[in-house]
């Protein structure tokens, strides 16, 4: 080495200084000063003083012109390797190995072995990094290029300043524009093309997550990602309530796949069903069994992103999986949605360069005949039957200091159709009234409550919920009616005995949904009997908005009521369809495409209401405008006649409330006997008569009641003759 050489070797480096490293750090600093020493003797080859640093980048001297000219003669010299960086370099290499020997752990040295880097890409990464590492980078790199606004090394620099340490091939040079390459698909952050910019003067970054490797920084939320991640791996003492059978399935073939050949394509793992029941709890379950992490990606975030967007943020999802060796798993997604097949086809292009396995969380099933390469398996979680919902209600209750009775599981577990996240939900949200009253709470009225607000927030504008203020005492039918609607309750009650303790689930496939037809004509007290049922069983009624189902636009009403079925599939609720003969009208003889169209609807709602297995109360006047198929599945069939002569007797003495000061005058028989009236037209009577008593100051009398009853038979199209004269 000539005293020139040694003198800028001896500037950053001490030949003192051998054996192994005692940190990374000690390494970063040594590499940072092989980029010094770099930088100073390629200063020195383009040693420019005509050109102020203030107005470098910012015009071309003459100066500048005939040196970029002979620099391209025959007679110029090119960049040869610097003895003295050489040297530095071999240093370098040397304490490398003497710490591998000595067990230390060396993070920049270990990734670009491990993921195959040349020492050419190495290189690259290490300017890359440099300004992230020392801002004082940021004034070199703008000298050494001319311009001050380029603060990072460009691939151009990087070039010149490694062919300082050995020579450098046109074809890896160039190798470095291809994105494929491992070095640009994680290492180096995407680069915008822009047509004013050669590709030589390409910018050199590296994403966060390898300065947070490189520097040791604890990154549990993992920000580079600006996505909802969670890592799943081996689970608590948790017991197993439901899907053992799943839960082992997926574990022997996750075994399977890493027991096969790297060669193998790419396998996938598809989780579907309704949200909370219990897919992630699975997945913890599976890499329990098979000593896997899995990092657990908000896949909505990712379809809220442009399409570029999505490819940085899914290299980085690949990056950040790489280094800490999980496997990739995308949660939450929503099939239905247009965007997501496209999203989905890009992940697992990506995916399957770097992992044998990539895990989908969904809403729906996967059809994946468009991924050829892809194998899969499909698992179906779907909500827990009433002997797992017992489990569920047991297990959750002893967690949050609520033991149940035998019998409140029971009743429990048979009434509320909900995911295990639900009934979990439903514990929290115990224990929170049980925090702020300092008391036990109501129990029922808390779950009520509770499933009462879920519901409306999850069906929307799609139904509203009904108030369930009245009893048996209220609703004045014939008796067949009422012990029909009584049965229909015990029904409910003793769902949980007889499809899971007698075994009836077996025989009942599907179809074990309830379904109510009541029919009568107006005013006779349908949506009351509805209200009743739902106050009985303990199960929120939600009237269906038929203008915000039905659609003029053809198969949108199938979509609209298709989301309503899934909706309410998934939370607890009873379905109410006033006016039910408006969509579940009878199918016609096809004579045109109107036809064709409307019996597809119809149809469409025979398949669904079949399968839902909650409970649904139709409402018509016309119940000979159904078609004869929704009659055969139908569970109970309910008239609600009109009132006869007592009924209406009963329905007088009771519509009045005790405190309204009455004329004892008044004959409700002579009332119930002369005027043929509904309840809702009693009703509306009492009403009207009270306000006007009121307005007077006076008694509710029988002069109020005639004058009220004048203007019912004007609602009705009637007069009110002066031989029926009540005063």
């Amino acid at each position: 080495m000539s005293q020139q050489e040694e003198r800028l070797y001896s500037i950053y480096f001490s030949t003192s200084q051998e054996g192994p490293y005692e940190a990374a750090a000690e390494l970063m600093d040594d590499l940072l000063r092989l980029v010094s020493l770099l930088c100073t003797a390629y200063a020195e080859y383009n040693h420019n003083e005509d050109t102020p640093y203030a107005t470098r980048g910012m015009v071309v001297t003459e100066a500048q012109f005939h040196t970029a000219l002979l620099g391209r003669s025959r007679h110029a010299l090119p960049l040869e390797p610097l003895p003295e960086a050489v040297s530095a370099w071999n240093h370098i290499r040397h304490r490398i190995a003497a710490s591998r020997l000595a067990g230390v752990p060396l993070p920049f040295p270990d990734l670009t072995e491990r993921f195959g880097l040349s020492q050419w890409e190495a290189f690259c990464v290490l300017l890359a990094l440099c300004t992230d590492l020392d801002r004082r980078f940021e004034r070199i790199f703008a000298y050494l290029q001319d311009d001050p606004q380029c603060c990072r090394a460009s691939l151009g620099l990087a070039a010149d300043l490694y062919s300082l340490l050995q020579p450098l091939s046109s074809d890896a040079l160039y190798a470095m524009l291809d994105r494929h390459r491992v070095v640009n698909d994680l290492f180096l952050t995407d680069w915008q093309e822009n047509p004013h910019r050669s590709a030589l003067s390409r910018p050199l970054a590296v994403p966060k997550q390898l300065l947070y490797q490189l520097t040791g920084t604890i990154q549990p939320h993992m920000d580079d990602l600006a996505l909802d991640t969670t890592l799943i791996y081996g689970p608590a003492e948790e017991p197993v309530l439901w899907n053992q059978s799943l839960i082992d399935e997926g574990a022997a073939y996750l075994q399977y796949v890493f027991a096969q050949t790297p060669r193998q394509p790419t396998a996938i793992l598809h989780l579907y069903g309704s949200a909370g029941c219990g897919k992630s709890f699975a997945l913890a379950q599976i890499a329990a069994k098979v000593q896997a992490t899995f990092l657990s990606v908000e896949a909505r975030a990712l379809t809220c992103s442009s399409q570029d967007q999505q490819d940085i943020l899914l290299r980085r999802i690949i990056f950040q999986c790489l280094l800490d060796g999980m496997i990739p798993c995308l949660d939450h997604l929503s099939l239905e949605l247009p965007e997501t097949k496209p999203l989905l086809s890009r992940a697992i292009r990506l995916f399957r360069r770097y992992f044998p396995l990539v895990v989908l969380c969904a809403d729906q099933s996967w059809n994946s005949a468009q991924e050829q390469t892809v194998r899969h398996l499909s698992l179906k979680f779907s909500l827990p039957d009433g002997a797992a919902r017992y489990r569920f209600w047991a297990q959750f209750g002893r967690e949050a200091g609520m033991d149940f009775s035998p019998q409140e599981l029971t009743d429990l577990a048979g009434r509320y159709r909900l995911s295990p996240a639900q009934i979990r939900w439903l514990m929290d949200c115990l224990v929170r009234s049980s925090a702020s009253l300092n008391q036990q709470p109501d129990r029922p009225a808390q779950i009520a409550l509770a499933l009462r607000e879920h519901a409306s927030s999850q069906l929307g504008h799609l139904a509203r919920h009904l108030p369930t203020p009245f009893t048996w005492t209220d609703l004045k039918i014939p008796q067949e009616s009422e012990e029909l609607l009584r049965s229909a309750c015990s029904r409910i009650r003793c769902q949980y005995q007889v499809t899971e303790d007698w075994g009836f689930a077996r025989k009942l496939p599907y179809g074990r949904g309830l379904s109510i037809l009541l029919y009568g004509p107006p005013g006779t007290g349908k949506t009351m009997a509805a209200q009743v049922l739902s106050a009985t069983v303990g199960i929120d009624l939600f009237r269906v908005d038929l203008s915000q189902i039905v659609d003029k636009y053809i198969g949108e009403t199938e979509k609209n009521l298709g989301r309503l079925f899934d909706i309410a599939q998934d939370i607890n609720c009873i379905l109410f369809f006033d006016e039910a003969d408006a969509l579940f009208s009878k199918r016609t003889q096809v004579e045109d495409s109107k036809d064709k169209y409307a019996n597809m609807e119809t149809a469409y709602l025979l398949q669904r209401i079949e399968q839902f297995p909650g409970i649904t109360i139709l409402a018509t006047n016309h119940v000979r405008n159904f078609d004869d198929a929704f009659c055969r599945r139908m569970t109970y069939f309910v008239n609600i006649p009109m009132p006869n002569q007592q009924t209406r007797q009963q329905i007088w003495e009771s519509v009045f409330p005790p405190e309204i000061p009455m004329d004892p005058r008044i004959r409700f028989d002579e009332l119930a006997e002369k005027f043929e009236f509904t309840g809702s037209n009693i009703t509306s009577v009492a009403v009207s008569a009270a306000y006007a008593a009121a307005a007077a100051g006076t008694p509710v009398d029988r002069r109020a009641i005639y004058e009220r009853l004048h203007i019912e038979y004007l609602k009705l199209g009637k007069l009110l003759s002066t031989t029926g004269y009540y005063c």
